[in-house]
């Protein structure tokens, strides 16, 4: 993730009302786990990209989207991991 990205989670975590200052977002950026930190990246894709015109809906939308496209995101974002193991909260796949 680069240091632009990292900024752009935390300004999120922020005005969304997630954390009341800078700092408390960038200690709650840190207790993320995966699955949580991977819905956020791609909420944040989604409105940066223009698919959503609020960050709302693109959490909405974040919820029905291909498991293909999930991948493609995460892989831009250099965190891949699948629909399915997002959901499951584990770090590997399933045999």
């Amino acid at each position: 993730m680069s240091s632009y990205e990292y900024h752009q989670l935390l300004q999120y975590l922020y005005f969304e009302g997630y954390a009341d200052s800078y700092e408390e977002a960038e200690e709650l950026f840190e207790s993320l786990d995966n699955t949580d930190l991977n819905k956020v990246i791609i909420v944040q894709y989604l409105y940066n990209e223009g698919y959503a015109e609020t960050l709302q809906s693109a959490g909405i939308m974040s919820e029905s989207i291909s498991e293909e496209w999930v991948n493609k995101i995460l892989d831009f974002s250099g965190r891949i991991k699948t629909k399915t193991q997002r959901r499951q909260g584990t770090g590997g796949f399933n045999t």
